[in-house]
């Protein structure tokens, strides 16, 4: 394959040609396609299939000609065992629609490293794949440098000084949504780049710094605490299995023999020791920003899918939209793509079955790298010492964090293992040749029309489900601007289309609702809740059932609204409104002092007022609110609603000693409000001060926008986001409106519940028009 003297001209022009177009399908699928706008953007989804068709229907209309470019793998049986259990847990899952385009999608993932590894064992193509891995490198990493030192630039003039700057400003992720996932590609991308550069002369041993320099840079900047922990364990088993074989021990004594390195020891503890200084405090902040609470909880989700459907799980895929459906009452209900853990993820989604076909892929990869580290050939030892560390460090980082969803992540992952697969000189588990064992290929008559068929039926059902994406892609742009008369008929197209999916539902039902036809509403919200248990859809359905008169199943809805509904100050005041049209005070008063609680501004707002009922009930839902409420709440609470003593009231009540730096803010922060000046200009030299206490910068955003200074707390807002996105928000003031909010949508957590579950888009607003909605506007506004 490898070519030579006598290559023709004519085939030589064909592997540049092909070389070319590898180079563009690699690129747009490591910053691209692979990435966060790839996988949940309809639009680009279809251009990646697009994409896949034309390149896996080259390599078949080459391979039908050229045997040497017929697929064949020695991971064979960590492939078949793996989509076997796919599709028996994809057939027994109770709903089989929301696993089947992950069943597609990993069939064509599976196709595309069939590829890579067909690639890989041409020299011609293997050396310059792994030379673009280099070229990847220092693409991605020089600019996720430059964005955060732009972003630390920005945030530093938002400060007025320098000061020790936040790790991932602005939660800055590039193309790939998250500084972890930058991270990631980092880490896994320097492991071919180091075997392909090896260490052999002065040159080579320069760029292996710098590399790893720059990958090392991201690491730090990432701010990613389940990235550290899987470098320090990826370091340390392929460090240890490195010590294990006895020439390595021998070559460690000779380096520490070396005067050269205790001198680069000594570099590396001083370079270590100026990193620690100069962003330890944003280090600490990492170490210590919590979500463990929140972690413990997508893990007993996890495990009661597992309990409920242990030998094959629940299905591919429905781990996200079933995550609310096995969360219990006063557990935290947050919405979030993956369970913060493959292993979890895993077993809720395939059970004992995927953990066992889990064991077989690792036991493969295994055999696979252990051949190479021992090989006679250098290049494969370095190559296979690199899937070591990558496998270990992208295994072990995957005990916090999830990533076979991001295309990008496992191409990079896979092209260490793609060289040893394709160069190996032994098939696992019997005799055979390229990787094709003696019985693959006395079946391969039937093998490969029935790879094909499924790869051709894979391909087709994706292109029918991903145009129904794009519908209700166009319907939510359109509903997003408040057009819900012309969004109407693209949720009808899509629902139509793919019945089973609650977020066509969803938005066919508020939609519809928004339109005035409340009995086709109640239908598109009983299918989309009745399916994951949505809060909103429930809570719609409740609204839209009082509107027809059902009483009784209105009751019904809104119990199951506000089973996690309750964390939400949108569903609260929902549920209250609609509980105060049923003629029940009392569980209106109840919701609308948790409403109150979880956002305290509320209560500045003139709504409270808008009716008889409401200002009938308003003393009662403040005191009650204040009462259930911490201190600092209550200060909160009282000030929204004006009562200035009220608020002096409750912060002299705290004399706890401990308390003496949050009473002195809480004192600046009443003064303030009451017009004090001198107590606002000292709040702004405490937060100069104190540029990461999310409370002082918090209160300076309020206090500036209530003082008329708007150019000021937006400076405020942004540096809140700067080192904890989305603390902005807590800046402005939370109003009810009648207009359709858009983005601005507050008191909920579940805008991207489309997007997150699905990877369908569904409209910023969840809820119907005769439901309060909540957004975010400056104070004094």
């Amino acid at each position: 394959m490898d070519g030579g003297p006598g290559t023709s001209f004519l085939a030589n022009v064909s592997r540049r040609a092909a070389w070319l177009g590898l180079v563009f399908l690699v690129v747009y699928l490591a910053i691209i396609g692979g990435g966060w706008q790839g996988i949940y953007r309809a639009e680009l989804r279809v251009a990646s299939l697009v994409l896949s068709v034309v390149g896996l229907g080259s390599w078949i209309a080459v391979a039908v000609f050229v045997p040497a470019w017929r697929p064949g793998t020695v991971l064979w049986p960590a492939f078949v065992a793996a989509l076997a259990v796919f599709g028996m847990s994809l057939a027994a899952s109770h709903t089989p629609r929301l696993g089947a385009d992950y069943l597609a999608y990993a069939i064509l993932l599976t196709a595309l490293y069939l590829l890579l590894q067909r690639f890989m064992a041409h020299h011609f193509f293997r050396v310059r794949l792994s030379a673009i891995s280099i070229a990847l490198l220092v693409f991605i990493a020089s600019w996720y440098c430059l964005v955060v030192l732009q972003d630390w630039i920005r945030w530093w003039g938002l400060v007025g000084r320098f000061a020790t700057p936040p790790l991932r400003p602005y939660f800055e992720g590039l193309t790939y949504g998250n500084p972890s996932a930058v991270m990631t590609m980092a880490l896994l991308l320097l492991a071919p780049a180091l075997a392909y550069l090896g260490f052999a002369t002065r040159g080579r041993r320069a760029a292996a710094i710098v590399l790893m320099t720059l990958a090392l840079a991201v690491t730090l900047l990432s701010g990613s605490r389940a990235g550290w922990l899987g470098l320090v364990l990826g370091l340390a088993i392929t460090g240890l299995a490195w010590l294990a074989l006895a020439r390595n021990r021998r070559t460690l004594g000779g380096l520490l023999a070396g005067g050269r390195t205790r001198v680069g020891g000594a570099a590396l503890l001083a370079m270590a020791g100026a990193a620690g200084i100069v962003f330890g405090p944003g280090i600490l902040l990492r170490v210590g920003a919590g979500g463990e609470e929140l972690r413990g909880t997508l893990y007993l989700a996890a495990i009661r899918m597992f309990q409920s459907s242990s030998l094959l799980g629940t299905g591919p895929g429905t781990w996200v939209p079933l995550r609310t459906s096995f969360t219990l009452p006063g557990e935290i209900d947050y919405y979030i793509p993956h369970a913060h853990s493959l292993y979890a993820q895993t077993l809720a989604e395939f059970g004992l079955l995927g953990v066992a076909a889990g064991l077989l892929v690792v036991g493969c990869l295994a055999w696979l790298i252990r051949g190479a580290i021992t090989d006679p050939d250098p290049v494969r030892r370095r190559v296979g010492w690199a899937a070591l560390f990558a496998t270990t460090y992208f295994g072990a980082h995957q005990l916090l964090d999830f990533y076979p969803n991001m295309p990008a992540t496992l191409f990079v992952f896979a092209l260490p293992i793609a060289w040893l697969d394709a160069t190996s000189r032994r098939p696992i588990l019997v005799r055979g040749r390229n990787g094709l064992s003696a019985w693959s290929r006395r079946t391969r008559w039937l093998v490969y029309p029935v790879s094909g068929a499924l790869l051709l039926a894979s391909v087709a059902w994706l292109a029918i489900s991903e145009a129904s994406a794009l519908r209700m892609s166009d319907g939510v742009a359109l509903a997003n601007r408040g057009e819900w008369a012309a969004a109407l008929p693209a949720f009808a197209a899509a629902a139509a289309a793919d019945p089973d999916l609650p977020p066509y539902q969803l938005a066919l039902g508020i939609a519809s609702a928004n339109t005035g036809n409340l009995a086709a509403a109640a239908v598109a919200f009983q299918r989309s809740a009745g399916t994951d248990n949505l809060p909103a859809a429930w809570l719609d359905l409740a609204a839209v059932r009082a509107g027809l008169g059902d009483a009784r199943g209105a009751r019904e809805a809104l119990s199951r609204s506000l089973v996690l509904g309750e964390q939400q100050a949108s569903i609260n005041l929902g549920a209250g409104v609609v509980f105060l049209g049923l003629g029940e005070k009392p569980e209106a008063t109840a919701a609308f002092v948790r409403a109150l609680r979880q956002a305290p501004s509320l209560a500045g707002d003139r709504w409270w007022q808008s009716t008889p009922d409401l200002a009938a009930l308003w003393p009662g839902i403040l005191d009650g609110a204040i009462r259930e409420a911490s201190p600092a709440t209550g200060v909160d609470l009282a000030l929204s609603a004006g009562d200035v003593g009220r608020a002096r009231t409750i912060a002299a009540s705290r004399t706890d000693p401990a308390d003496a730096a949050d009473r002195e803010l809480t004192n600046l922060v009443i003064a303030a409000w009451d017009g004090d000046r001198a107590a606002l200009d000292a709040l702004y030299a405490r937060a100069a001060a104190r540029p990461l206490d999310t409370r002082t910068v918090t209160w300076c955003a309020r206090l500036a926008a209530r003082a008329g200074d708007s150019r000021r707390a937006r400076a405020f807002r942004s540096w809140l986001d700067g080192f904890s996105p989305g603390a902005g928000t807590g800046g402005l003031e939370v109003r009810v409106t009648d207009a359709a909010p858009g983005y601005g949508v507050a008191g909920s957590s579940a805008m991207f519940y489309g997007h997150y579950s699905y990877r369908r888009p569904t409209p910023w607003d969840l809820l119907v028009p005769s439901l309060p909605h909540l957004v975010y506007q400056e104070g004094g506004s």
